[in-house]
């Protein structure tokens, strides 16, 4: 079992596992969701084919693009100084 089913309601990013190498965790509280680390997504589209530009274009438009309620965080994580 992957470990975001245990949390049975929460929405999940594609169609399988592809991107849990990015999901970093789920909030927590009442509105439970799954948080992804946006630059590692993007290197999931990159590792399928997709050049950098295309694979940007694809998350702002297809992910972004089509928030609603409950669908997943992303996050650009803060780099060590």
């Amino acid at each position: 079992m992957r470990w975001i089913e245990q949390f049975e309601e929460v929405i999940v990013l594609g169609e399988g596992d592809e991107f849990d190498s990015a999901l970093i965790g789920v909030t927590a509280g009442a509105d439970t969701r799954a948080v992804y680390d946006q630059e590692e997504v993007l290197r999931v589209l990159m590792e399928q084919g997709s050049s950098m530009e295309d694979a940007m274009d694809h998350f702002d438009y297809n992910v972004l693009g089509s928030q609603f309620e409950g669908c997943p965080i992303y996050v650009i994580l803060k780099e060590d100084q």
